[in-house]
Parts: C-alpha cells; sequence; structure tokens
C-alpha cells in the first residue's frame, strides 16, 4: 500500500514546523445527536470543534450561533428530515454536514435527498478528520454565499444600465456587440436582445461611415475617448443621425472594450443637441464610475476573499500534512504493537488452549467413572426396589389375611353372643345348657385371644413397611442426586 503522505501535491511545500491543529481557529458546530459522545469524543480527538447542541436549554438557533451545522444520524430517534425543515423554516442560513453510519448503503443519495452540503461516513478515525471536512464546507458556503451577493449587484447594476433613458452599447475592439440597453435597441430597431448581440455594430451603420467607426472604436478602446457622428440604418425606418461619444471600460481581466453612448443628431437644436450631450455625457460617466467602482470593489473583495481561502487551504493542507505523517507514525508503532502482542496472544492462547485439552480429558475421565458408579447404583436401586415391592406385596397380602381373621373373629365373637344370651335365657331349665354356655365362652376367649395375635401381627408389620418406605425414599433421592441414567 502506498503510505498517505505520498497522497499529497506534485511540488510540495517548503518544509515547514508542523501546526499543532489544536492550536487553530475554533470553528463552532451546530451539533444535532449524542451530546454526551459528542463532547467526550470530539474533546480528545478534535478540540477544534467548538460544539453549540442544539437540545440544550437556552440555546437560540440562529445564523450566529454556529459556523456550521453537523447533524448525526445515527443517534437513536434522530429524524433528520424533519429536523432539516424545523431549520429551513426559521430561515437558518449555514450549511449542514450529515454523519451517516457505514452500514447506510447509500450515504450520497441520502445526503442528496436532504439537500445537505456534505456527509461523512463514521469510519474509524473519522473524527480527527472532522474538522478539516468542516473547514472546507464552511469556505465553500461562504464563497457561494458572496457569489450570490455579486450576482444579486451585478443584476442591479444591469438593470440601471438596461432602464436608463439613454442609449448605451458596449463593443470590444473588432466592433462587436456585447451589451446593449433598451433604449439602444429601439434606436437600431431590434426588438429582442438576441437581434444585437455579437453582432457587429458597423453592420448598423452606413457604409460611408464604417470606416470612421471602427478607427473611432479601435481608439476608444485604446483610452482614446472622443465623440463621433455617424448614420446608423434602422429595419423600421429610413438612416438617422446619431452622434457616438466612447469611452474605454475599466476592466483588467477581460477584453479591451468601449461604451458607447449614442444621440440622435435631428431629434432637437445644436443647443438642445449640447445640453443633452452633458447630460448624457454626464449620466455616462456617473454610469461609468459607478460601474468602475462597483467592479474595482467587487474585484477587490474577491481577490481579498480568494487570498483568505488560499491561506486558509495552505493552513489546512500543512495542518493535514502533519497530521498525516503524526497518523502513519501512530499506525507504523500500532502495527508493531499488534505483531508483537498477536505473537504474545498466540502463545498463551496455545498454553491455555493445551490447560483445557488436559482439563478435558481429566474431566472426561471423571465423567465415565461418575458414569459406572451410577449405572452400578442404579442396578443396586433396581434389585432393592424390587425386593421392596416384593416385601410390600408379601406384607400387604398379610395385612389382608389379618383383616379377614379379625372379621371372622369378629363374626364368631358376635354369633358367641348371641349364643350365650340365648344360653343365659335357657340356664334354668336344663345343665346341658349351661355346659354349652361355658363351652360358648371358652371358644369365644380363643377368639378373642386369636384375635389379640393377629392384631399384634399387624402392628408389628407397620414398622417393618414403614422401613421399607424410608429405604425406597433413601434410594430415589440418591438416585436423583447423581443425576440422568
Amino acid at each position: 500500500m502506498q503510505p498517505l503522505s505520498s497522497a499529497t501535491s506534485v511540488s510540495d511545500p517548503p518544509a515547514r514546523p508542523a501546526i499543532d491543529p489544536r492550536t487553530s481557529a475554533k470553528i463552532r458546530v451546530l451539533y444535532a445527536g449524542n451530546a454526551d459522545f459528542a463532547r467526550v469524543q470530539f474533546g480528545s480527538e478534535a478540540p477544534q470543534l467548538q460544539l453549540v447542541v442544539a437540545s440544550d436549554a437556552g440555546v437560540h438557533i440562529t445564523d450566529g450561533v454556529a459556523d456550521v451545522a453537523f447533524i448525526d444520524t445515527g443517534t437513536p430517534g434522530m429524524n433528520a428530515a424533519a429536523l432539516l425543515d424545523e431549520w429551513r423554516g426559521r430561515h437558518l442560513n449555514l450549511p449542514v454536514v450529515l454523519a451517516v453510519d457505514p452500514a447506510v448503503i447509500d450515504a450520497a443519495r441520502l445526503a442528496v435527498d436532504l439537500q445537505v452540503d456534505d456527509y461523512t461516513v463514521k469510519s474509524p478515525g473519522w473524527v480527527a478528520r472532522l474538522p478539516v471536512r468542516l473547514a472546507v464546507v464552511i469556505a465553500r458556503h461562504r464563497r457561494l454565499a458572496q457569489l450570490d451577493t455579486v450576482r444579486k449587484r451585478e443584476a442591479r447594476l444591469r438593470s440601471i444600465v438596461e432602464s436608463a433613458p439613454v442609449s448605451l452599447a458596449r463593443v470590444n475592439r473588432g466592433g462587436a456587440i456585447l451589451a446593449m440597453n433598451d433604449a439602444a435597441r429601439a434606436m437600431l430597431g431590434a426588438a429582442q436582445p438576441a437581434d444585437v448581440l455579437r453582432k457587429p455594430f458597423l453592420s448598423f451603420v452606413a457604409a460611408g461611415d464604417r470606416s470612421a467607426c471602427e478607427r473611432f472604436i479601435a481608439l476608444a478602446c485604446e483610452e482614446q475617448a472622443g465623440t463621433l457622428e455617424l448614420s446608423v440604418a434602422a429595419a423600421s425606418s429610413a438612416g438617422r443621425r446619431v452622434e457616438a461619444t466612447a469611452v474605454k471600460v475599466a476592466a483588467a481581466d477581460t477584453e479591451p472594450s468601449a461604451v458607447l453612448l449614442l444621440r440622435d443628431v435631428a431629434a432637437a437644436s445644436a443647443s438642445d443637441r449640447n445640453e443633452a450631450l452633458e447630460a448624457q455625457l454626464a449620466e455616462s460617466r456617473r454610469l461609468l464610475d459607478q460601474q468602475r467602482t462597483e467592479s474595482s470593489r467587487v474585484l477587490e473583495e474577491e481577490r481579498a476573499a480568494h487570498r483568505q481561502r488560499l491561506n486558509a487551504v495552505e493552513t489546512d493542507a500543512r495542518q493535514t500534512h502533519a497530521r498525516v505523517a503524526e497518523l502513519e507514525e501512530q499506525l507504523r508503532a500500532a502495527e508493531t504493537r499488534t505483531a508483537s502482542a498477536t505473537e504474545e496472544a498466540r502463545a498463551a492462547f496455545t498454553d491455555q488452549l493445551n490447560v483445557w485439552e488436559a482439563e478435558c480429558r481429566l474431566l472426561e475421565s471423571e465423567r465415565d467413572v461418575l458414569y459406572a458408579t451410577l449405572v452400578q447404583r442404579q442396578e443396586t436401586y433396581d434389585a432393592d426396589t424390587a425386593a421392596a415391592l416384593a416385601l410390600r406385596g408379601e406384607l400387604e397380602r398379610s395385612l389382608e389375611e389379618a383383616q379377614a381373621a379379625v372379621a371372622r373373629a369378629l363374626a364368631e365373637r358376635d354369633e358367641a353372643q348371641r349364643a350365650l344370651a340365648e344360653a343365659n335365657a335357657r340356664q334354668a331349665a336344663s345343665v346341658t345348657t349351661e355346659f354349652s354356655v361355658r363351652a360358648l365362652e371358652y371358644r369365644l376367649e380363643q377368639a378373642e385371644a386369636e384375635r389379640r395375635r393377629l392384631l399384634a401381627e399387624r402392628d408389628d408389620a407397620l414398622p417393618r413397611w414403614g422401613r421399607v418406605q424410608e429405604i425406597l425414599a433413601a434410594l430415589r433421592s440418591e438416585l436423583e442426586g447423581l443425576g440422568p441414567k
């Protein structure tokens, strides 16, 4: 890649002390965007910019508040079109520059659609380059404003000359008509400016006066003012005698030319002609002096503005050259630091990668051991669960049998009680009945003993069932702690 410093002009200026951009003149910027970011970023990288934040309270947005307006379109919630409409509604006469994010595909079309003066893409280093760009935009805007002022003055002077009551024409050394006002065109019978512009003035002069008129115009262009009486031929009427007075136009930047003052000789008497001639000459001199003064002043202003712009461009060029050299040095230093840092980072990353690989292998071995343990505990849990389920089934069956025996014992007790009641009723009648009652009481006692035995067996089985439930719960929690299978 070609160094940035080689992109300067072919004939570089003589070596001068580098100018610190921080000491250059401040540029007042009417800023619309993220004010906190702008104050921090611009303050460190572009201290030449003096921010006037549009959203701050107490800021009156007028032409004198700043030199340039700057809109950051990447700010969240920023509506650049609405903001520009508001500023233009206030007749704000400031150049406007947009800051566009790199993600915007067609930034130039956006700038054209919004009718702004310039735009900048927020690529790396854009803040450091921003002061030069803004200075160029400001200079171009001021030059356009000056040209607009000159055009307005030119239009005003042209209207004065065009509407003057005297006949005026401007011709060059060859006699070509460069300009002619309405009165002169009416004298020559021309309705439109196109009928006379760039046409030879001698074509409107009678053949006998053309050679004298040609010498007369050539002498006038050589600063020899004079008066000549000649005949002109109008398209709509016969020829007429006119008196032409010629004065050279002072314009150093154009070809030699002269202004002709034409007066109809037959329109008045000799005294009237003299008085009218004097008045026309006075008016012509006044107009010429006014035009000369205005032209000189405009020329001086343009020269001063050109010198000022040239000085500003030279200053910007020197600052840019110094800044480019500084940036190249920083770039080389950054490349050196980046290369060394890259090697160090690559070595550190390789060491760290080896450590990570060893840790991964260790974790894989631990994972295999834990998986084997989990499988073993799962098998143990399955076996214990099957044994506990079998024991629970056995205990449930025993409990059901005990409950059935208790029910039978209760039924036998109830039957014995009924039999005892019947025996008690027949006790007085027969000794045999008394023996039967005693036998029934004996059977009742046996049934009661059997019931107590079954109840004891049930009470003994219940703690064993609770122990089985605790074992199952412990195995389940241990399995959940080891994770899924």
